[in-house]
Formats: C-alpha cells, structure tokens, sequence
C-alpha cells in the first residue's frame, strides 16, 4: 500500500510556503497521513507524521488534535508497542494535553 505523497494532501491549505491559512487542518491531515502509514506498516514516516503534527506551528484547538492523535496512538499501541520510536511519539500527547 503507497501512502499518500503529503503535498497533495496540503497543497489545499497553504497559500504560500510561509503563509499557512489552516494549520489546525494541515495538523489533522498529518496526523491522517500517520495514521495510514501505520496501518501499512511504516512506523518511522507514522511517527514521524504524528510528531510534525504535534510539534509544527499554532495549535488553536488542543482538544480537536489530541483527539485526531487517539486513532495514531491506538494504531501505533497495537502494532508497534515495543519500538522506541513509539513510546517517543506517545509521551508526548500528555504534554499536548496540559498546554
């Protein structure tokens, strides 16, 4: 399974590369992106999908992206539980929630 390339995803949501009109959807968008990359079997790009969501720009609705984040974290608790790389991505949704 390819996943999706991450531009056709975004280029709906950016007006330039330095003026983005929806960062909460481009968030979510990554977060969906992490989400398919998992169910095929790509952790790295899963997690590192889900952590750009996390980490990039303005967060104007926490509770919108932690829930988004449930399903990756779900995902990534099932198939992935050992991986070091997923314990880093779920320590940080805590984090996210305090803010």
């Amino acid at each position: 399974m390819t996943v999706p390339d991450r531009t056709s995803v975004r280029s709906g949501n950016v007006l330039r590369a330095t003026n983005d009109r929806s960062p909460m959807r481009r968030a979510e968008a990554r977060i969906t992106l992490g989400v398919v990359a998992a169910r095929a079997g790509e952790l790295e790009q899963a997690v590192g999908q889900g952590g750009r969501a996390l980490t990039d720009g303005a967060k104007r609705s926490v509770p919108s992206l932690l829930m988004c984040s449930a399903e990756l974290a779900a995902i990534l608790r099932q198939r992935f539980a050992g991986e070091g790389t997923t314990r880093d991505y779920l320590d940080q949704l805590p984090a996210l929630g305090s803010t």
